[in-house]
């Protein structure tokens, strides 16, 4: 909402890409930045050759290079510190760049009239929502979408999206449900174990 009113419609997706970029910096590091940079600077130099088949081998390599050692090791070390699910942002984020490189690339093999900036290639891939986890958008949904200045919602859109969520809440709910229905059905297994405890105890284990 606020990027909304402060900023003019040509300018969002790049505030976008500057808030992304500052929440990857502030989550993974500096060194890790670079990485990212270092991977989006090679295979944007190779998606101006327009080569198709360049451009998934030099995304196919470059995704190989997180499992082959010694370079993976090389690059887990621009990581620093230690925190809980650092190793799922790293691989998260730098596999999903490459593979938001290969859509740019690919895209850019299509464009008949020049090419695609860096720019346009930034503000894609540093998009916060999807830069960790995905999902993959191609590039051509998203520029379009992002140099869109008369975005409005279908109707009745967010009432689909408030139906979808109390949905998949329910299927989440049903699932922990049935879980714990056959974690209690292997109690009576052990019932040496349930003489040593307390009615506290065992009600507190049953909902844990």
């Amino acid at each position: 909402i606020t990027t909304t009113l402060l900023f003019p419609p040509q300018h969002r997706s790049t505030v976008y890409m500057v808030y992304g970029m500052l929440a990857v910096f502030c989550t993974m590091g500096l060194t890790y930045m670079m990485l990212i940079l270092s991977h989006c600077i090679l295979l944007y130099s190779i998606a101006m050759v327009k080569q198709k088949w360049l451009c998934f081998v030099a995304g196919l390599v470059s995704l190989a290079t997180f499992k082959l050692e010694p370079v993976s090791s090389w690059q887990n070390g621009f990581v620093t510190g230690n925190f809980d699910l650092q190793d799922v942002l790293f691989f998260g984020g730098s596999g999903f760049t490459i593979m938001r490189c290969m859509s740019f690339a690919l895209e850019n093999y299509e464009k008949k009239d020049g090419n695609y900036t860096f720019l346009d290639l930034l503000k894609y891939n540093f998009y916060l929502p999807f830069f960790f986890f995905g999902p993959i958008m191609t590039f051509d949904k998203f520029h379009v979408q992002a140099n869109n200045p008369d975005l409005t919602r279908k109707e009745r859109e967010l009432w689909n999206i408030r139906v979808s969520a109390l949905l998949h809440l329910g299927a989440i709910v049903v699932v922990d449900m049935f879980f714990h229905f056959l974690y209690i059905l292997t109690i009576p297994s052990d019932m040496k174990l349930l003489k040593n405890l307390s009615d506290w105890s065992l009600g507190q284990w049953l909902l844990s």
